[in-house]
């Protein structure tokens, strides 16, 4: 039986082992540590035991076998990730370091590769291939002890030599794929450059002297025990309070966007379905005006990506009821409003770190009549949206990654009159967005916006004018369990309106996601921006090697 041993980088030797027999092979391992390969011929139908053995014992690193061998003990990695085509494995790394891939195919999967893309804290993303064994076959066992077939494992070396975070996405071209990936745990070897990740190098062979790993799952994710197939229930509590005089409260609501002093209860429903991918959101929401009766209603989203090359497609809805202190109002005939929005844009991506975004939409509102006596409540019924209860927007966007965790925009959007003909305002924005990750569990957000609007005179408006909106914001998130998260906000919105006064407010928020072990993979990209610090994602069940 022909057998191929090769230390470190040396030349490899072939020597012959006769069947059923045990044979030793003396390797010579000099100092530092060494990379040992061993490999029976190709083609050949026979199969070998290998086992390592030192001539003396190394404190950690050996085992006292019963004939008095000092046994160096396979390293059993017990966990793989199940990369599909459709339902990619995401890894966040911090760099510079390098990251060791294994890869392996069931039998019964068409999948011929491993496609990897790199994203790196500055630059466009890059792309990789780990082509997979079709020939060699291996046997493992499932969780349950059932006996499973594969290909032989294939690896490579990722070298990553810039600072900074990194996301890793592991897709198999087609079918399905199992692969572990294990990461550097001390400071960069010599060997990897301090400069721009340019290139960022895939290699089939490198010395391992330099490379102490350990195995790496996604940030922070923990095994759930079972994956609910329901998607993600959500419930959010929020406070919204306008800090502006008493005085101040006749406003015409048409030209000012505070919102009342109120309380509101939400609860959702989300669910991802691939395909052309379709999120849905679905829930009910309660809110209460303080000197108001409770309005009760609930709303309904859906988005889709990928319909035809990068268009997405939003649809919104919404319907509320209006009560008094007592319930229903005294007529009996409670006030209510319906509220309808579709959009559609197309991201161009202009340069790696930049995109232009235009957009296009359309809305229709059927307000509430204004029960006389009662606090304008904007969910029911405001000045601005009875005298426009429908209308069209479009806009043009400009969104540049500075780096990977922080996005700056840049907006501007028309607005029709509900006759569609003529303009009603011209919208702008500047806007920050950051993330900083305090822990494999903890983040933390950031955000800043300026909006000037440019409102026409017309028969609902005596005179044009520029009115001014600032916020400013912070959130966090916090993973209670594998399948819990805690997240709450803060923001602080003033606005001036066009008469020049100052209406200062802010909100508050608070809310659990309930995920089952689906991680974030039912939130919408808007709703998770930065999906490359927020780690956790849906994961299969694992395997475990056979002894």
């Amino acid at each position: 039986c022909p057998i191929t041993v090769r230390v470190g980088a040396t030349e490899a030797a072939s020597q012959r082992v006769a069947p059923y027999t045990v044979t030793t092979l003396p390797l010579s391992q000099g100092t530092g540590t060494q990379h040992f390969e061993v490999v029976l011929a190709a083609g050949t139908p026979a199969l070998a035991s290998v086992r390592f053995v030192l001539d003396r014992p190394v404190p950690g690193q050996t085992i006292a076998a019963a004939d008095g061998a000092r046994i160096i003990p396979p390293l059993r990695h017990r966990r793989a990730f199940r990369a599909l085509a459709a339902r990619p494995v995401t890894l966040v790394v911090q760099g510079p370091t390098a990251v060791r891939l294994e890869a392996w195919r069931p039998l019964s999967s068409p999948a011929s590769a491993i496609e990897v893309r790199v994203t790196p804290p500055v630059g466009p993303p890059e792309q990789h291939r780990l082509t997979l064994a079709t020939a060699r076959e291996r046997i493992s066992r499932s969780a349950d002890n059932r006996p499973l077939r594969f290909s032989e494992t294939r690896q490579t070396l990722l070298l990553l030599p810039a600072a900074g975070v990194h996301r890793i996405v592991l897709a198999a071209d087609r079918g399905e794929a199992l692969l572990r990936a294990s990461a550097r745990v001390d400071a960069p070897p010599a060997e990897l450059p301090r400069r721009r990740p340019r290139p960022i190098a895939m290699a089939a062979y490198a010395p391992l002297d330099s490379f102490p790993l350990r195995l790496l799952p996604p940030t922070g994710v923990v095994e759930p025990a079972q994956v609910s197939p329901f998607g993600t229930f959500s419930l959010r509590l929020s406070f919204a309070r306008s800090l502006a005089d008493d005085a101040d409260e006749e406003v015409d609501d048409a030209e000012s966007r505070r919102p009342p002093n109120l309380w509101e209860l939400s609860a959702a429903w989300r669910r991802h379905l691939p395909g052309p991918r379709l999120y849905l959101n679905l829930g009910p929401a309660v809110r209460t005006p303080i000197e108001q009766g409770p309005v009760i209603g609930g709303r309904a989203a859906a988005r889709f990506e990928d319909v035809v090359g990068d268009l997405v497609l939003n649809l919104r809805l919404g319907f509320f009821l209006g009560t008094d202190d007592e319930g229903f109002a005294a007529d009996d005939t409670p006030p209510w409003s319906a509220l309808g929005r579709v959009s559609a844009y197309y991201p161009l991506r202009l340069s790696p770190d930049v995109s232009l975004v235009p957009l296009l939409g359309a809305f229709i509102a059927r307000p509430a009549a204004e029960p006389a006596g009662v606090l304008v409540d904007p969910i029911l019924t405001t000045a601005y949206r009875r005298d426009h209860p429908r209308g069209l927007r479009g806009g043009l966007g400009l969104r540049w990654q500075a780096l990977r965790e922080h996005h700056l925009t840049a907006r501007a959007d028309a607005l029709t009159n509900a006759d569609f003909a003529s303009l009603d305002r011209l919208d702008g924005s500047l806007g920050w967005d950051g993330l900083f990750g305090l822990s494999p569990d903890a983040t933390l957000s950031g955000r800043l916006r300026y909006r000037p609007a440019l409102r026409f005179a017309d028969d609902d408006r005596r005179e044009t004018g520029l009115t001014h909106s600032f916020s400013v914001g912070t959130g966090a998130s916090w993973w209670l369990d594998p399948g819990l998260r805690l997240v709450a906000g803060a923001e602080f919105r003033p606005f001036i309106n066009l008469g020049g006064t100052f209406e200062p407010r802010f909100l508050l928020s608070i809310g659990l996601d309930w995920t089952g072990g689906r991680g974030l993979f039912d939130f919408t990209p808007i709703e998770v921006p930065y999906p490359l610090m927020e780690g956790r994602q849906f994961w299969a069940s694992p395997l475990e090697d056979a002894p």
